[in-house]
């Protein structure tokens, strides 16, 4: 085994070439100064003075030499690993450490040779599960042949945990946000249902009773869409995935819009060059996307402007955009277009949001290009599966069934 003053000097290479963690500790023990020469340090690095300094880190350090024999264990790996160093010196390190990410990840620069820097892995320590950033250099002697390996661990537990805390604290609050919405959204049609039927039985009603139902069954599908919009939200299951054209897609849908396009005085027009193309998808959900953003093209448009639906594609990604040269958005409203229930022409304000997580949950993005007064680029991207993964393109026996405009 190296001697002390030979881990010593080993350990102040170490430190001086790829572990700067070490400088605070020097610090902290008085050692140095800044600016100061670490190569002075050498003579000052006997046996008592080495185990101070390791002493003084808030980072377990131990080392071991080229067959795993223990013989630098420091205090702070002893809180980790909640083995003294009396009990853990000179022995192996396979008999010291639990099996798991950790032992492996040494083992492996052990038997390869390798060194590792920041590498975070999980492990057992006193019986629990914790997350360590792991450090480990070779060490060598004068004639540099590796003798050993120093570890330097990090304990990321805490600071994971505190992570995961704040992050499910986010999602609470964006749930809360959601729900609110939705309630204040489906509150305002209710509220008018509940006016005209308590008109009608009060014997108030100052037009036909057949012109409120008719608004009662318009406020009825309001809330039946925000429902719909709701569930498509948190809809995540893929149980509709099968082989899609786009091509085939876009077709259907244009078809589909026709009508609209024709009420609204729109010319509505394709240009489609991925011909042949197949991607892995939910043909209904998809549909869902393009009704949605092709009816915000049309609404945004004023009569005689035109909207295109262009497909295009690389060797890797599908290209569907939607453009229109109707008014464009204002700057000041872009980086409101996804929030939920965010509108400017009446509608629920669920077709931008439901849209790109349906596109996400496809692999894909959803972006957005407007300039105020001139017209708008609505990008789909989604990823190409390779040949091989895609069968050939068909329908399911329920893909003619399309969603109504959102």
């Amino acid at each position: 085994m190296p001697s002390n003053t030979g881990i010593a000097k080993q350990i102040m290479i170490v430190w001086r070439d790829a572990i700067p963690a070490f400088e605070p500790a020097l610090h902290e023990a008085g050692e140095m100064t800044a600016g100061s020469d670490t190569s002075a340090l050498e003579p000052m690095l006997t046996s008592a003075n080495l185990k101070r300094l390791l002493d003084t880190m808030g980072q377990a350090v131990f080392a071991v030499d080229r067959n795993g024999g223990l013989f630098v264990w420091n205090f702070a790996a002893e809180k980790l690993f909640g083995q003294p160093r009396s009990s853990v010196l000179h022995r192996d390190i396979r008999q010291v450490l639990t099996p798991g990410d950790f032992l492996h990840t040494l083992l492996q620069s052990l038997d390869h040779g390798v060194e590792f820097s920041g590498v975070e892995v999980k492990a057992l320590c006193r019986g629990k599960p914790v997350t360590l950033l792991v450090d480990i250099r070779v060490l060598r002697n004068q004639n540099h042949q590796p003798i050993g390996r120093l570890c330097v661990l990090t304990d990321l537990t805490e600071m994971r945990d505190q992570e995961r805390r704040l992050r499910h604290y986010e999602r609470l609050g964006v749930t809360s946000k959601i729900i609110a919405g939705f309630a204040h959204e489906v509150r305002n049609p209710i509220a008018a249902i509940r006016g005209f039927v308590q008109l009608l039985l009060e014997g108030r009603a100052t037009q036909d009773p057949s012109t409120y139902l008719n608004l009662i069954l318009e406020e009825v599908d309001r809330v039946n869409d925000l429902i719909r919009g709701f569930i498509s939200l948190s809809r995540n299951d893929g149980a509709g995935m099968t082989a899609v054209d786009p091509d085939g897609l876009v077709e259907d849908v244009v078809a589909l819009m026709q009508g609209y396009t024709f009420l609204n005085g729109i010319d509505l027009q394709t240009d489609l060059q991925a011909t042949g193309t197949a991607i892995q998808g939910d043909p209904d959900q998809l549909k869902q996307v393009l009704v949605n953003l092709i009816k915000n093209a049309i609404d945004a448009t004023p009569p005689g402007g035109t909207v295109v639906i262009a497909t295009r594609r690389d060797d890797r990604t599908l290209y569907i955009e939607v453009r229109d040269n109707g008014h464009g958005i204002k700057p000041a409203v872009m980086p409101k277009i996804f929030d939920l229930y965010f509108t400017t022409h009446g509608g629920t304000g669920l077709g931008l949001p439901i849209s790109r997580s349906i596109v996400h949950q496809h692999g894909g993005n959803l972006t957005v290009e407007s300039r105020d007064g001139i017209g708008t680029t609505v990008r789909l991207t989604l990823p190409l599966p390779a040949p091989e993964d895609v069968p050939t393109p068909g329908r399911r026996p329920d893909s003619d069934s399309a969603p109504g405009p959102n």
